[in-house]
């Protein structure tokens, strides 16, 4: 899970750098960058599911305006997208029902490594009203797919790490479902309304995604 930035010109579009699959489709979702135009739909998300997000997400329990929240997601997906696979980039993804084209929930890649480690962390959040129905698998999957995708139209990752709360028993579900082994704890890792929580630390590597 990523720290915030400032906050974002709500008016910004994302533009990708040029080589990058930008849209994924699964069989329920479609899974896009995070933009300017997913504010109305987020932001109503944001607050039916904040009480249970708050628990497990720094953000969720900071007290923040939830514009603000969407503010800083948006100014990172813009930042992260035009940039490109360099870095100590983040790319933010936003998934949406292919039917309906409601919020289900987003997911990023961020904090890349590129060099002698060429890692990335990745994080996600599922509305409430999306739980319990395999929509977050859809998307995380089709995201870990992407970041594991040969150059140039994805990253191509060597490994890709989450950081899961103990007690985030879906999450780590999700997690083992896809691949991901369990690499350790670290101990007092984020702050989260106001007490520091320990992470289960998963990493997921190129050549056993590929293997699956």
């Amino acid at each position: 899970m990523s720290s915030d930035a400032t906050s974002a010109s709500p008016s910004t579009p994302v533009h990708a750098a040029p080589t990058l699959v930008t849209t994924l489709t699964t069989a329920r979702l479609v899974v896009v960058p995070l933009a300017a135009r997913h504010r109305e739909v987020c932001v109503a998300a944001y607050a039916a599911s904040n009480a249970l997000w708050s628990s497990y997400l720094a953000s969720a329990a900071s007290g923040e305006a939830l514009e603000v929240q969407f503010n800083k997601r948006l100014e990172r997906s813009v930042e992260g997208w035009s940039k490109g696979v360099v870095a100590g980039t983040e790319f933010v993804f936003v998934a949406v029902d292919r039917a309906t084209g409601a919020f289900v929930g987003d997911c990023n890649l961020g904090g890349l490594f590129r060099g002698s480690v060429w890692e990335c962390n990745i994080g996600w959040r599922v509305a409430a009203d999306a739980q319990g129905k395999g929509l977050a698998f859809e998307m995380v999957r089709a995201v870990v797919a992407w970041g594991f995708g040969p150059e140039p139209a994805g990253p191509n990752l060597h490994r890709i790490c989450a950081a899961i709360m103990p007690g985030n028993d879906r999450s780590i579900r999700l997690a083992e479902r896809l691949g991901f082994a369990f690499e350790g704890t670290k101990r007092e890792l984020i702050l989260i309304g106001g007490t520091w929580r320990d992470h289960h630390l998963y990493g997921l590597i190129n050549r056993a995604w590929v293997a699956r």
